[in-house]
């Protein structure tokens, strides 16, 4: 037992010492049992006598073993004693005999979480099914666990089981320990342990796991661990991930003789199948002492060693043969998880490297051993230069999406791949070619990816460990960052780079193309923050290569204002350096790194004059850098970027709503018939407003997005049921009042549970899903992606599609629903209005914030010649300033934007709803097609559309250079 500093309270009172003198304390000391007395005296509400009975339960009715006392510490120990007491009051008092409640206490000290439960079925499971959830939730750090049976003795009825499971989050070894471990393993294991393999072995291990090892005296324990850890290491390089091991040898210096049984595996699997594999012991009535799992990082691959003791005088002959053959039966045929991101980037990094023979090899794995994850590194070989693996890749994709596993059905990216094909197959019209599906080569060309960016990150002050992702396609790359310690990968990045794309094309924006990035981890407080996102902005700036005329990022889930604010300024802080080092004559003017200025960020670097200006001058640099990034706070960005999805999920929703009335998109997207727009828009909005006043919505996730359309539509009269933050649901079936101050509170960072007043209605703590159930008109999952699917087995978080009572659902967040889930709905007859044309008002805020950017440095003639003001804009500028408009103009009035804005998401949607009409199609499908035809106006379906993204970059710093005759505008639709 650990024992903390404590002031001895209590022990004055009568006959107290004596009692506690008195009982048998094999495994603890006096002084600890004092300890815990007073622990449990000061802190909790139980009387003298109580305490005293139940240490003495603990101590001398109780077979606990040495390992309880080791693992716990005073007040932990305390804290289950406190706890079991009152929950036995409890069930005492309700007398719930047959009931099959039981104990079960949890608490959480530090990283260390603890399970004390009655040992019921139901109970047990439950639990495994917690520390599974613990443990996915936290995919970072890794685990290890100790888990030990309680025996009363005389009631065999009455068992209970202690979990003890310690997350740990890599970092920094400290080399006094590393150094004192090897120490005592060479010292206790002898000729056995060769120096460079216990250097290698505690290399892999956890540190709360090499702590253990220094106060473990036992060599059979240390023997154990370190000989099967060479087997798997073996193993591992033969392609072999499960080992199993039981002990011949008895271990007798027990109470009771007992044999470990051990099983290898990787960290995934056993995470995702810890209750069947404890099922096996279940079933055959196979009790056991005591368990453990360890974590080591071997490699890029984390494994489990799991062991289990069990009384030797169980195991006879014929259960030892069972138990093998039964583990490794299901070791093999384990459910695992998706290839780790960690190991796609490494296979990403092996492809780039490899020769067309490499590549061609690779594919004949990725065609033999199909994983979801891998279509990544088939979509980025799309780009290869080999005519061969370019059109092997391809069939491969097609192969994946045509007859996919089980798993791949509920992929994002193998959707938003599988919808793309489909909406290629309707027929759109191609300049030259007339009304006509999409070829093979043309799909390619849209999906690819220009650059797939990645990096580990390491704090060494902090120990905190990330992994920074950037993508974009042929194009001005568009899309926002993530931050999330789950959430983040290549696949999801994949999934939503490609969905930007589609939202730019469905919103006829110029130059847009596939753009998404992330941070997998967390940005943590205080400087450790400020040093991952000065980190990341570094890597976005000199590996991604973002910059207004390549990349340009936003804002995204745990990215916000304040972050997009100090990429920017890191941003421009890498460009002033550069700048100065041209000044200086340090860089030469054919460097990369000039170069990247150039064509990245429109700086003449040949001009010296504008060199030394932008070096010494960071308010005029930042006019280059502005474009660079959106969604910044403060004067940088346009009012409108903020609440932009919000207020493009109302046009989307009115749109749909009044599409009797109201349904040619001509009439919003040609800028010959701006007068005629601006005439009808109030009589649309009164239709609209009237439309929507009707409807009662229930909304997940009180964010940015949902927060702000909550406010939109109680502003417009409607009834809001349902609201749910991290924190829980807020439920009014009236009508939630005050919707305003709930929006305003939470944008200052308050939780729903703390804005909650009377008469506001009933807070649900810990009931994130309840939204999506809600019998409403309309529920908005405004929250993170699959919390609608269709799996038998539901994670924590999401529900099965046949709980959705809304007529209406308006996906606010990036796919929220699966594929198979969206289907499910729209054949009963729901309406789900997807993700890329629901939310696309965020990338169309985010473009017009970028062109205004450019128009304020380079003047709106250049920024139109060359093709990057969408028609709408222009046809409303010239309303607003006449014909005359050219380099001279510089401000362009934020009414212009607003306007555009409402017309361009209101006639795109309308032209997506009346497709989908005509054709009998999903809105999905429709939104797609549309944005091939606008793909198709653009040139982007053959190798046209490259040069003239090439001769943007090279031409538009250059002052004297005019745009490229072959320019080719939007045309609006």
């Amino acid at each position: 037992m650990e024992t903390t500093p404590t002031v001895l309270y209590h022990l004055s009172d009568s006959g107290v010492r004596d009692k506690l003198r008195g009982m048998d304390t094999r495994f603890v000391s006096d002084k600890e049992v004092y300890a815990l007395y007073n622990h449990l005296r000061h802190t909790y509400d139980l009387k003298p006598d109580t305490i005293l009975d139940s240490i003495e339960t603990v101590l001398t009715k109780t077979d606990l073993g040495p390992y309880f006392y080791r693992s716990l510490s005073t007040e932990e120990i305390a804290f289950l004693i406190a706890g079991s007491r009152y929950q036995e009051a409890m069930l005492t008092s309700r007398h719930a005999s047959g009931s099959g409640e039981g104990i079960n206490v949890t608490g959480r000290f530090g990283n260390k979480h603890l399970f004390f439960i009655s040992e019921t079925r139901e109970l047990v499971r439950e639990t495994l099914e917690a520390i599974k959830a613990l443990m996915r939730e936290n995919p970072v750090q890794s685990f290890r666990m100790s888990s030990y049976v309680v025996c009363l003795e005389g009631n065999p009825d009455a068992n209970r089981r202690l979990y003890i499971v310690e997350g740990e989050t890599p970092g920094v070894r400290k080399p006094g320990l590393m150094r004192h471990a090897a120490h005592h393993m060479e010292e206790k294991l002898g000729a056995v342990a060769e120096k460079k393999e216990v250097v290698d072995f505690l290399g892999t291990a956890t540190e709360g796991f090499v702590h253990a090892l220094l106060h473990n005296q036992r060599i059979r324990t240390l023997e154990n661990y370190f000989t099967s850890w060479k087997r798997v290491v073996r193993r591992l390089k033969k392609g072999k991930t499960v080992h199993i091991c039981i002990d011949q040898n008895i271990i007798a210096d027990e109470p009771v003789p007992e044999r470990r049984l051990q099983l290898w595996l990787p960290y995934e699997n056993f995470r995702n199948n810890l209750t069947s594999i404890e099922g096996i012991f279940e079933k055959k009535g196979i009790p056991f002492t005591r368990q453990y799992f360890e974590t080591f990082v071997m490699g890029n691959r984390r494994m489990v060693a799991f062991s289990t003791y069990i009384a030797d005088s169980l195991i006879t002959p014929e259960l030892d043969g069972f138990l093998r053959n039964e583990l490794s039966t299901r070791s093999i045929l384990m459910k695992g998880d998706p290839i780790p991101t960690g190991q796609i980037g490494d296979f990403l990094g092996n492809l780039g490297l490899a020769d067309s023979r490499g590549k061609l090899a690779y594919l004949g794995r990725m065609q033999a051993h199909r994983h979801k994850e891998y279509l990544i590194p088939l979509v980025f070989l799309l780009s290869d230069p080999n005519e061969r693996v370019r059109k092997i890749a391809f069939d491969t994709i097609r192969n994946y999406l045509m007859a996919p596993d089980g798993e791949m059905k509920s992929d994002y990216y193998w959707a938003t791949l599988y919808h793309i094909f489909a909406a290629a197959t309707v027929p759109v019209e191609i300049p030259g070619s007339g009304k006509r599906a999409l070829f093979g080569d043309e799909i390619s060309r849209l999906v690819r990816f220009r650059g797939i960016h990645y990096e580990s990150y390491f704090d060494d002050y902090s120990g905190k460990s990330c992994l920074f992702i950037r993508m974009n396609g042929e194009g001005i790359g568009k899309g926002g960052i993530r931050c999330h310690k789950t959430h983040v990968s290549f696949s999801g990045e994949g999934a939503l780079s490609t969905n930007m794309l589609f939202k730019s094309l469905g919103l006829g924006i110029p130059y847009y193309a596939t753009g998404k990035g992330g941070i997998l981890g967390s940005l943590g407080k205080g400087e450790v923050r400020e040093r991952v996102l000065a980190a990341y902005g570094r890597f976005l700036f000199k590996k991604a290569g973002i910059g207004p005329f390549s990349d340009v990022p936003a804002g995204d889930v745990g990215v916000g204002p304040s972050e997009i604010g100090a990429l920017f300024e890191i941003i421009t802080d890498e460009a002033a350096r550069d700048l100065a080092a041209i000044a200086e004559g340090s860089l030469e003017l054919q460097a990369e790194r000039s170069d990247r200025l150039r064509r990245h960020f429109g700086i003449n670097v040949a001009d010296a004059a504008l060199v030394a200006t932008l070096a010494s001058d960071r308010e005029e640099l930042k006019g280059y850098t502005s474009s660079a990034i959106t969604g910044k706070p403060g004067g940088r960005g346009l009012a409108l970027r903020t609440g932009a999805t919000a207020r493009g999920l109302y046009e989307v929703l009115a749109v749909l709503k009044g599409f009797h009335r109201y349904s040619d998109p001509d009439l919003w997207l040609n800028p010959s018939r701006i007068d005629e727009a601006l005439d009808t828009e109030p009589e649309f909005y009164n239709a609209a407003d009237a439309n929507i006043r009707m409807l009662s919505f229930a909304i997940q996730g009180f964010g940015k997005v949902g927060g702000a359309f909550a406010g939109i539509v109680h502003a417009k009269g409607a009834s809001v049921h349902m609201i749910s933050d991290a924190g829980g649901t807020l439920v009014n079936l009236r009508g939630i009042p005050q919707v305003e101050r709930l929006v305003q509170g939470a944008a200052s960072g308050k939780g729903l549970a703390e804005m909650v007043e009377k008469g506001m209605g009933r807070f649900v703590e810990g009931d994130t899903t309840r939204p999506l159930t809600a019998m409403v008109d309309v529920v908005v999952p405004a929250a993170l992606e699959e919390v609608v699917t269709l799996d038998a087995e539901m994670r924590t978080g999401a529900i099965h599609a046949s709980r959705v009572e809304a007529d209406y659902i308006l996906q606010g967040a990036n796919g929220p629903l699966t594929p198979e889930a969206e289907t499910y709905l729209e054949d009963r007859g729901r309406i789900s209005i997807p993700d890329i044309l629901a939310n696309a008002g965020g990338v169309l805020g985010s473009y017009l914030e970028w062109v205004d950017g450019l128009i304020k440095m380079f003047g709106y003639g250049k920024v139109t010649k060359y093709g990057l003001v969408h028609p709408v804009v222009q046809g409303l500028v010239r309303h607003h300033c006449g014909q005359g408009c050219g380099e001279d103009l510089h401000a362009v009035d934020e009414l212009v934007y607003s306007r555009a804005f409402r017309f361009i998401m209101r006639g795109t949607a309308m032209g997506s709803v009346r497709l989908a009409s005509e054709r009998r199609i999903s809105l999905r499908t429709a939104w797609m097609a549309e944005g091939i035809a606008a793909a198709a106006r653009e040139g982007r379906l053959d190798d046209s559309f490259g040069d003239r993204v090439a001769h943007l970059r090279t031409h538009f710093a250059s002052p004297e250079q005019g745009a490229s005759q072959n320019v080719r505008p939007v045309v609006a639709r």
